[in-house]
């Protein structure tokens, strides 16, 4: 059964040359454009730029020689509206994740590991978790509650 033409939509990508995409659009049944972002990328070919057209941009920093994300900007109307800025250790692994403005009410978050590698515990502020147990399960009590998550 097909959809009724009110409800049928689109994606469209345009990609360049060497295969990264450049833009995305969402169509509604008219191949009329709703929303759509435009690409832009560093020299090493990781993810820089991607703007609505709108006023409304996202700016990857990344660190040095390497694919991990340090900042990441959102700007609304050329105003930075959160600034999140990850650090990690020499594993690679991610040791911290704090946005800024703090007025936001976003605490940075940092994380623990063991000896082998695996993650121990984080802390949100000044909130602790008190247990973590390994096998693809942890379960967490924090502020006096507890769940298990898979």
């Amino acid at each position: 059964m097909a959809l009724p033409a009110r409800l049928r939509s689109g994606i469209t990508n345009r990609y360049a040359a060497d295969r990264r995409r450049i833009n995305g659009s969402i169509l509604n049944s008219s191949s009329a454009i709703l929303a759509a972002t435009a690409h832009g990328y560093d020299a090493a070919s990781r993810l820089a730029t991607v703007a609505d057209g709108h006023g409304n941009t996202a700016t990857y920093n990344y660190l040095a020689n390497s694919p991990l994300v340090s900042q990441m900007t959102f700007q609304q109307n050329g105003a930075t509206r959160v600034t999140t800025t990850k650090t990690y250790d020499d594993l690679n692994r991610l040791t911290q994740k704090s946005s800024q403005p703090t007025a936001s009410g976003l605490p940075p978050v940092t994380f623990n590991y063991t000896p082998q590698g695996g993650r121990s515990g984080m802390q949100i502020g000044q909130l602790r978790n008190k247990v973590w147990r390994a096998e693809s399960q942890f379960c967490q009590v924090w502020r006096g509650a507890s769940c298990n998550v898979p």
